[in-house]
């Protein structure tokens, strides 16, 4: 387990299952394995890497990216980003933004006005109880419901 102490810290895991628990704004590196990252209050940068983890963003504006494998990640004001497996996003309060990446990904607006990108793949996107929800599915056969903008691609 790693543990921040209140400052920026940067909390690097390595090539095995690792819990990495910040205090403040913080960089959380996963590294190797299945990961769980847990930010706090700060506007954190979370990297899960390789391996299928499990992030929950926190309280701020934080940045949440997955890496290859299938990840869950969760909560908050958050920009989420994934490029490779299947992936779980949620958004809960506050703007989001999420984008799946390359796999078939179910994305979680939630609560307020959020941006729903699922790139490649079959995806489910669903805005939520926002009132300005924007649902792009990208390539792919995709569900969509709770949008009130919806970009078809062609």
């Amino acid at each position: 387990m790693l543990l921040g102490d209140g400052h920026a810290n940067v909390l690097l895991g390595g090539s095995g299952n690792d819990y990495i628990l910040g205090r403040g704004r913080d960089d959380y590196l996963g590294g190797l394995g299945g990961d769980s990252l847990a930010g706090d209050q700060g506007n954190d940068y979370l990297l899960g890497g390789h391996g299928s983890d499990r992030i929950i963003a926190g309280a701020g504006d934080d940045t949440a990216r997955g890496g290859p494998g299938n990840d869950i990640i969760a909560n908050g004001d958050d920009l989420f980003i994934d490029f490779d497996g299947y992936d779980v996003f949620s958004g809960g309060v506050g703007d989001d933004d999420l984008s799946g990446g390359v796999g078939d990904d179910s994305l979680l607006g939630g609560q307020d006005d959020d941006h729903l990108l699922g790139e490649r793949g079959d995806d489910a996107l669903d805005g939520g109880a926002g009132a300005n929800d924007l649902c792009d599915g990208g390539e792919g056969l995709d569900t969509a419901e709770g949008c009130e903008q919806l970009i078809a691609v062609p």
